[in-house]
């Protein structure tokens, strides 16, 4: 629920209120100021867009139950499920400046891509944001898989 302080908050939104001035944050900073950006603009779709907890150090007895109740390697940190155009909805990867997309990561694209779902890797959350804004308008541009090229 977003009270007035977040709605002054969003008012006077300004990058710098969420992002600690670093040249190459990491990823879960990115999705954290995403997220923080995501709740303010978008509250009406809160359950429309997470994150999926794939990667990350575990104790060796959780990764085996993630393992076993259906995580799998390669799937994108975060889903938007709002339809738009002629997709079902955006999957969206976070990666740190310099890093690549894992194999896995790569065929999770591919395959989602040809099942109608909008792919695309940012290694900014400003620029993630600014897709996220165009995708909910039905501005994106078209998706293509040549942007994994670069990652």
């Amino acid at each position: 629920m977003i009270g007035s302080q977040d709605i002054k908050t969003l008012k006077t939104w300004d990058q710098k209120l969420f992002m600690k001035k670093t040249t190459n944050p990491l990823e879960k900073e990115m999705q954290e100021n995403l997220f923080k950006w995501f709740d303010l603009q978008h509250p009406e779709l809160h359950y429309s867009m997470w994150h999926t907890p794939n990667g990350g150090s575990r104790h060796v007895v959780e990764a085996m139950n993630l393992k076993r109740q259906g995580t799998r390697k390669g799937v994108f940190d975060i889903t938007l499920a709002v339809p738009r155009g002629n997709y079902h909805g955006a999957f969206i990867e976070l990666k740190r400046k310099g890093m690549k997309l894992t194999k896995e990561q790569r065929e999770f694209a591919i395959i989602q891509f040809k099942n109608g779902y909008y792919v695309t890797v940012h290694d900014d959350w400003n620029d993630a944001r600014l897709f996220i804004t165009s995708y909910l308008k039905g501005t994106m541009p078209f998706c293509s898989l040549q942007v994994l090229e670069q990652y």
